[in-house]
């Protein structure tokens, strides 16, 4: 994508950093075998998550790839932090980014990292204040920040980010909205530079068929948008 214009679906097209880190084995074998059971329990190192249904445990599953879950007693539970040094080296090759998390849990693990590395960043919340969240807008355009972390809902609608060139997604969404509208806050009005879409997926899991099933709704949506635009054109 060069420039703002006339909206157009790409899903397959986008830039999707190759860089493979390797997730521990236990947790990648787990993902990939609930995804083909049925089961409502999921038996990790540090404890036991359960699952009432296939959508609640499709979601943990999505939360155990990012890198947490929580166990059937209420507690957190840490399994790896691979992802999130992918997302810190894809910041530091960047100028300024925007970073999608699903989940407190990613937003918190990656602000830690950041400050360690030295990388100056902020954050929008849902707590945010406008005044706040204005204020944070304008430091992020006028270049104070590296990256913009922010969850796809907060962030999505009505803000300028045009200081930044790509949109990291931190894990997949099935919300096409979310999907859509958090990646025209760089590719908006204002943009003149050459804009990405980086999606980190772990492999040979459920986040694949997430993105999957994006892809086919957004598209349909896109379908469903041009019949009306064609209908519109015949009769008004």
């Amino acid at each position: 994508q060069k420039s703002p214009g006339r909206l157009q679906w790409r899903f397959g097209n986008v830039n999707v950093s190759r860089d493979k880190r390797t997730v521990p084995k236990h947790i990648h074998r787990t993902t990939e075998k609930t995804t083909r059971v049925s089961v409502t329990e999921i038996k990790l190192k540090k404890g036991t998550i359960t699952a009432l249904n296939a959508a609640i445990l499709g979601n943990k599953l999505l939360k155990l790839c990012s890198g947490a879950v929580y166990s059937s007693k209420g507690k957190g539970i840490w399994a790896h932090s691979e992802r999130y040094d992918l997302i810190v080296d894809l910041i530091k090759g960047r100028e300024h980014s925007l970073v999608a998390c699903q989940w407190r849990h990613q937003i918190n693990v990656l602000s830690e990292m950041l400050e360690h590395a030295k990388i100056p960043f902020c954050t929008i919340s849902a707590n945010d204040t406008a005044e706040k969240r204005n204020n944070t807008v304008e430091q992020f355009q006028a270049g104070h920040f590296r990256a913009l972390i922010a969850h796809p809902a907060t962030a999505a609608h009505g803000l300028t980010l045009t200081r930044a060139r790509s949109v990291i997604w931190a894990s997949p969404t099935f919300n096409s909205e979310h999907y859509l509208q958090f990646n025209r806050r760089i590719y908006r009005i204002g943009q003149t530079n050459r804009t990405e879409i980086i999606h980190v997926v772990c492999e040979g899991t459920i986040e694949k068929d997430v993105y999957d099933a994006l892809n086919n709704k957004v598209k349909h949506e896109f379908n469903i948008l041009k019949l009306f635009e064609k209908g519109l054109n015949i009769y008004v």
